[in-house]
This record gives C-alpha cells, sequence and structure tokens, in this order.
C-alpha cells in the first residue's frame, strides 16, 4: 500500500483554529476568532520548513478551521440535538475562514506551488472538511492542487513508517464521534448533516453566546473549566442576568451532560442523573432570593420550549468510550498502547492545547526510540492548575499565553522527531 507521506521531511502542526476576524471598526471586535498568527503562518511555510530541508510534507492534524465558531447561529436549530450543519452551512463557513485570512490560504497555495505536500487530518472543530463540495472549495482556493499533493485524510489517522498521527478527540467522550468516519447523515428534516457530538453541541447552544460577551473566555481550555468557572461566579452576580444562568444549568441538565457532571462534581457513575440541587449545593451558599429568580427563569424557558418533562434525564453513556476521565488521560492510554504494539516509534496527537516534548520525559526511558509528542495549539491560553479555583474576573485580567510549537519528523533511515518552538518574536 502507498505512503501518504510522501517525502521524508516532515512537519506536523494542529489546532490553530482558523474563523472569521469579522473585525468591527467602530468597536474592534474580532468576532469569534482567536487566530491572529497569519504572518508566523506564513513564515513558517515560507522560510521555517523549506530551510530545514526541502521537499517537505505539512500535515495539519486536526482543528485547522474552526468551523463551530463562524457563523453560529447556523448550528441552532430544532432538527435534533445529535445533528449540526449542512454542506451548504460549512461552505458558508469555510468562505468567511478564507475571506477572514487571505494571509494564511495564500502561504498555503504558494507551499503547494513549489511542490510541497500538505495533509489535513480532522479534528472535531473541523469535521465539515469531510463534505465533498467543502474540501473542494478549499482545493480550488489552494489551486487546485489535486491528489496526493493536497489530501483530506478522511479516515483520520496516518499509521505508516512506524509513525502514528492523529488528533486525538476520540479519546474524550464529549468530542467523540460515533460515526467518525463518515459523520453525515440523514436528519429528520430530509437532509444531509453532520454528526454533533456533547462538546459541539455546549459550544452551539451556549459557549459562543458567552464568548461573544465575554472574549477571554476561548482562553480556558478544556471548555469545562469554563463552564464551572462561569457557574460558581455568575451565582451571585447581580450584572449577570438569571436567565443566563438558567440557561447555563438548563443545558446541562436537560442535555443530559453527565461527562461535565463527573468533572463538576465529582460523580463517577456515568449512567446516574445528577439533580439541580447538587449543582448548588457543589456551588456552595447561594442567596435565597438569587436562587428563585434562576429557578423562575429555568421554569420560564421550559414554558417556552413547550418542555413539560423532568428537570434532570438520564443519558446513559457506554464506559467503553470513556478511555480515560479526561482528554490527556484517554490519549496517554491510546499512545502506551500504540507505542507497546511493536509497530510504532513515535505517536504524535493534538486536540488538548498542551504541547508535549516526548524527547523530555520518554515514556520507556531515553535508551529508547519510542516518543509521544502533542504539538499544542496557535491560539492563546489560559493556563488553569487542577487545585485552581479562579472567578471570573479573576481570568478577565489573566493573560493567555500563545506558545507556538511544530513537530519536525525525519523518517529516514528510521523515524526520529523533535519539537520546536516557532519564534513569535520573528515575522
Amino acid at each position: 500500500m502507498e505512503n501518504l507521506i510522501k517525502y521524508d521531511n516532515v512537519v506536523v502542526i494542529s489546532d490553530l483554529h482558523v474563523a472569521d476576524p469579522d473585525i468591527d471598526p467602530a468597536v474592534k471586535k474580532r468576532g469569534l476568532d482567536d487566530f491572529d498568527r497569519d504572518e508566523h503562518f506564513a513564515r513558517l511555510l515560507g522560510k521555517v520548513i523549506p530551510d530545514a530541508g526541502w521537499p517537505a510534507t505539512l500535515i495539519i492534524n486536526g482543528d485547522f478551521i474552526d468551523f463551530i465558531q463562524i457563523l453560529p447561529g447556523l448550528g441552532r436549530h430544532s432538527v435534533g440535538d445529535r445533528y449540526g450543519v449542512t454542506q451548504n452551512d460549512s461552505r458558508l463557513k469555510l468562505g468567511r475562514a478564507i475571506e477572514g485570512h487571505p494571509v494564511v490560504f495564500d502561504a498555503m497555495a504558494k507551499f503547494l506551488q513549489e511542490k510541497g505536500q500538505i495533509l489535513i487530518l480532522p479534528g472535531n472543530h473541523d469535521i465539515d472538511l469531510h463534505w465533498p463540495l467543502v474540501f473542494e472549495d478549499l482545493r480550488k482556493r489552494l489551486g487546485n492542487v489535486p491528489d496526493p499533493m493536497l489530501r483530506f485524510v478522511k479516515e483520520a489517522v496516518i499509521n505508516e513508517q512506524r509513525v502514528y498521527i492523529e488528533h486525538g478527540n476520540q479519546y474524550s467522550y464529549d468530542n467523540r464521534f460515533d460515526s467518525w468516519l463518515n459523520p453525515i447523515s440523514l436528519a429528520p428534516d430530509e437532509r444531509e448533516r453532520l454528526e454533533r457530538p456533547w462538546g459541539t453541541m455546549f459550544l452551539d447552544h451556549v459557549y459562543n453566546d458567552f464568548k461573544d460577551l465575554y472574549p477571554f473566555s476561548n482562553k480556558v481550555y478544556p471548555h469545562w473549566k469554563l463552564a464551572w468557572i462561569a457557574l460558581r461566579s455568575f451565582k451571585d452576580d447581580k450584572n449577570v442576568s438569571p436567565r443566563a444562568i438558567a440557561r447555563l444549568i438548563l443545558f446541562f441538565s436537560r442535555k443530559g451532560k453527565a461527562f461535565l457532571w463527573e468533572h463538576m462534581l465529582g460523580e463517577k457513575d456515568k449512567d446516574k442523573a445528577v439533580p439541580i440541587e447538587a449543582v448548588w449545593k457543589r456551588l456552595g451558599p447561594v442567596d435565597e432570593q438569587r436562587y428563585s429568580e434562576i429557578s423562575a427563569e429555568i421554569s420560564s424557558l421550559l414554558r417556552e420550549t413547550n418542555d413539560d418533562a423532568p428537570l434532570v434525564e438520564t443519558v446513559p453513556v457506554k464506559l467503553s468510550v470513556m478511555l480515560g476521565r479526561n482528554d490527556d488521560q484517554g490519549m496517554t492510554n491510546k499512545q502506551i498502547e500504540l507505542l507497546k504494539s511493536g509497530e510504532v516509534d513515535i505517536v504524535a496527537f493534538g486536540h488538548t492545547h498542551t504541547a508535549i516534548d516526548g524527547n523530555k520525559r520518554p515514556p520507556f526511558g531515553t535508551a529508547d526510540r519510542r516518543r509521544y509528542f502533542n504539538t499544542g495549539s496557535w491560539v492563546p491560553n489560559i493556563p488553569i492548575g487542577d487545585l485552581e479555583k479562579p472567578k471570573w474576573e479573576d481570568l478577565e485580567t489573566k493573560p493567555g499565553i500563545t506558545e507556538i510549537s511544530y513537530l519536525v519528523l525525519k523518517l529516514k533511515p528510521q523515524p526520529e522527531a523533535w519539537l520546536e518552538p516557532l519564534r513569535t518574536d520573528r515575522i
């Protein structure tokens, strides 16, 4: 079987989250877009990679384009929770990203024109690339370069030449797709739509609203930490409407979001329903009047949606899909499994936004060739430790950190890899 990777010189990146800047000159607001490293991306493709060894293959390992945060209103429909957007919706979203970031797509087109190869794997934020017309729109923008020089890797994994590369979202419950290799199905409205996991539904229904009001909130990752901070911070904040808090609480209780409840409340039984009262108990003392106001808004929202079902529903969760209690643990389990298989020397994931240099702490010792890497993210991140309990105002003043890394792979005579920082003080 022919290898996907054409060249021995390889660079792997992930989690750029290119979206739609939609800059409003009146308020200098960037919409929901967090990617502002266009020139650094162009420098990586135009100088850094060629100087390191040419010709070369660039692998974008998921979440290249953040479709979820482009025209987010398209994800709010009444078709059903598990159904996302249509192909036409995704094409509109891609068009906004292309229009908003010409430097990025010009750099990719030039890289391809000069005989470089680009392989794009899906992540949970750019599953839209599975739509045939969406990737053809991207191909057209990049100069109509054919396979194998420009390819969307529908299999979502590169596993060859003793190297394994995958985004990593499949190892967490809230971002896992049931039909990862073919996430398109006919919805009740007789239109083909993308599958929508819990994480995407959270972004569509709740998170994007908060980010629009509080742009700094996207720097908190993973997003379940943001939900907990919001609940704890806003419960007594008179500046935040009871309706906003009601929507946040109601989303989780009505959608049966067992995974987030596990993180928030420490519940280990994924099949156990968690009553709303338990949330208040976990949040600590709550002003009685505030509690009454929020409870009234919850009831109002239920009436508006003609939903008189119990506030708490139980959603069965197959424990087999929970390889770990969070994304990090799930991917750690998978990478150990791969490295122990005897068929893989190098494993590279993305998704968690946390870079990992496998040469610093090799899992089997420095004398062993096997290594695991994570390429981190290109967007700002506010690091929050497991024991930290910041409030909303703390986040507003806490600076986001952008540390861009890229993985260099040399495949011959045998694979070796190292993580390099991309200097952001140079253009």
